[in-house]
């Protein structure tokens, strides 16, 4: 009986990593259509509509040098879930989505889905999508 229960014990104990690493989903984002090859192209990704689309806590993200005419970016480590992207592209460089002076953005942007809205950003739920294992999501700022 002894025996038998060991035996079980070390079974379970031997599916403990599988089930750990069945969280480290991988998420490859990919940016295309930039009017200009300069700047930077900030990329964002939200696991909750908590302060969406905006840098909080609730988000990760990235900076990168804008050097080609495509951005690929890979989130690693993240756990199965909902999620959202928001994307744009810093062309001055200065850190933040420039607007014009009717408060219009006046930078190029995409969110997941290609979700919009109305008079402002889309929601958490039109731009959301469900990550589990790894993804490959593709998007273009002219579209």
């Amino acid at each position: 009986m002894k025996k038998i229960f060991s035996t079980i014990l070390m079974l379970q104990l031997l599916t403990i990593p599988s089930m750990i690493y069945a969280q480290n989903c991988v998420l490859t984002v990919s940016v295309t259509g930039f009017e200009e090859i300069e700047g930077k192209v900030s990329i964002g990704l939200f696991s909750g509509p908590e302060n969406f689309p905006r840098k909080s806590n609730n988000r990760l993200g990235a900076v990168l040098d804008l050097k080609d005419s495509t951005v690929v970016y890979t989130f690693s480590e993240l756990k199965s879930g909902e999620y959202a992207i928001a994307i744009y592209h810093d062309e001055n460089g200065n850190g933040e989505l420039d607007r014009n002076f009717l408060g219009m953005p006046s930078e190029d942007y995409v969110f997941s889905n290609y979700a919009t809205g109305s008079f402002g950003p889309p929601s958490f739920e039109n731009a959301k999508f469900y990550l589990k294992d790894s993804l490959e999501i593709k998007l273009d700022l002219n579209q």
